[in-house]
């Protein structure tokens, strides 16, 4: 975050450990399928703490985009520490389409490409 203080974290990370930013690679990369999922250990340096995030795969959504094209997307389940996130991912260039994060039963952020 631009401007935020800097701190510095001495923390053993366990091998195979990643950055949570980057779990939405892993959901794009991912070879899709019914019955596919994963989880990976992962370092929020926001919290200065270890998580297991998950992705388990929820089925296929045809998308309409802004311009009225239509996007063959894979719906992703996920988990992100406490949050419990959706990703709609296409299928043929593997760009995230479409992101909803719960942050409270009553709040949701939507992110649309």
């Amino acid at each position: 975050m631009y401007g935020a203080p800097v701190r510095e974290v001495r923390r053993h990370l366990p091998a195979g450990t990643i950055d949570s930013e980057h779990f939405d690679l892993l959901v794009r990369t991912h070879p899709w399928a019914p019955g596919a999922r994963f989880a990976v250990r992962a370092f929020l340096s926001d919290q200065d703490s270890l998580s297991t995030l998950t992705a388990t795969y929820g089925g296929e959504e045809i998308l309409r985009q802004r311009d009225g094209t239509e996007t063959a997307t894979w719906r992703i389940e996920a988990t992100f520490a406490s949050l419990t996130v959706t990703f709609w991912v296409d299928q043929r260039t593997r760009a995230m389409v479409k992101e909803v994060i719960v942050i409270s039963p009553e709040i949701r952020m939507l992110m649309v490409r």
